[in-house]
């Protein structure tokens, strides 16, 4: 019994001292791949000292108040880079990275909202961005911004949310008063109507600047690309997409299976030809931009009534077994 109890000790201490060894590993891969990634790619922006570390920040343009991009998720502020340069036209805009992100260097942990928006304060300050400043994030990044504005309402000049979680969910029950603007207008469409802003917001008002819907649907890394090199043809998507664009559009073409029956019944489709969810999501997303495109360039609204007709007229493969079919 003793020897069974000795040997069973030491078992559980290889156990240990492997899982510690393998967790060491693991600290060193990631820090030699932070210290890699840094060498291979140069830094977009500038490292401002907070309190013994760097956060990257990079602005472009001139003027006031300051508009400054808070990214969402876990992504560098790098994929604000599109929007900034369109906003940067009329006045100074900024994106930064958060601590541990891009090229920023990490915060004490554990992270909470607060030393996120204690962070961001800092920087803005080291950094002499001067208050009043616009405050524009997505998705969780809302979160920050309503803790900075908790923190420091007098700086704050104005505040954009764009799919912003909690505040326009019609799910909570808060009173009218705290709701977001979208929530208060639009109601259970508020979800959509935001994302059909951002949709707005990324294409612009620039109708030249867009030859096809195809160039639209590459822009944002819908479509794949295809380049030609003498007698070589390489298709592939774009790397270099916008993907708050792409983002936008696939999320639009999620909820739109829910309120558009010709999207469910295209997405159901795409699911029974065997394509994964989000490839049938992809390619609503194309069919989509090519509906918005159209809109946008001609000036005229989407109307659902009008677009059935059309596609009881050209016969799709795809409407031939719906019950949408039926005249």
């Amino acid at each position: 019994m003793v020897l069974m109890m000795s040997l069973s000790a030491n078992r559980l201490k290889r156990v240990g001292l492997t899982l510690a060894l393998i967790g060491l590993l693991g600290v060193a891969y990631e820090e030699f791949g932070r210290h890699r990634d840094r060498r291979r790619y140069d830094e977009i922006g500038t490292s401002v000292n907070v309190g013994g570390r760097t956060l990257n920040i990079s602005c472009l343009g001139q003027g006031s108040p300051t508009v400054v991009f808070d990214n969402y998720g876990h992504q560098s502020g790098y994929s604000w880079l599109a929007v900034q340069r369109e906003v940067a036209k009329y006045t100074r805009a900024c994106w930064y990275d958060r601590a541990g992100y891009g090229w920023s260097e990490l915060g004490s942990s554990p992270r909470t909202f607060q030393s996120v928006a204690s962070d961001l304060h800092a920087l803005l300050r080291e950094s002499g961005i001067h208050s009043p400043v616009v405050l524009v994030g997505a998705g969780d990044a809302a979160s920050h911004i309503r803790v900075y504005h908790g923190s420091f309402p007098t700086e704050i000049g104005g505040i954009v949310l764009l799919d912003a979680n909690d505040v326009d969910d019609p799910k909570i029950e808060i009173p009218d008063s705290e709701k977001g603007g979208f929530q208060r207008y639009f109601g259970t469409w508020a979800s959509y109507a935001r994302k059909a802003a951002c949709l707005l917001v990324a294409i612009g008002s620039d109708r030249s600047r867009f030859g096809s819907s195809l160039e639209v649907a590459e822009y944002a890394g819908i479509a794949p690309v295809t380049e030609r090199s003498g007698k070589k043809i390489w298709v592939h998507r774009r790397f270099a997409c916008a993907r708050f664009v792409k983002q936008s559009f696939h999320e639009f073409a999620t909820q739109s299976i829910l309120f558009c029956d010709w999207a469910r019944c295209y997405y159901d489709q795409k699911k029974k030809e065997g394509k994964s969810h989000h490839s049938a999501i992809r390619a609503l997303a194309y069919l989509w931009i090519r509906i918005i495109y159209r809109c946008w360039k001609d000036r005229i609204p989407y109307e659902e009534g009008k677009y059935m007709k059309a596609l009881r007229q050209r016969k799709p493969d795809w409407l031939q077994s719906s019950p949408l079919n039926e005249s």
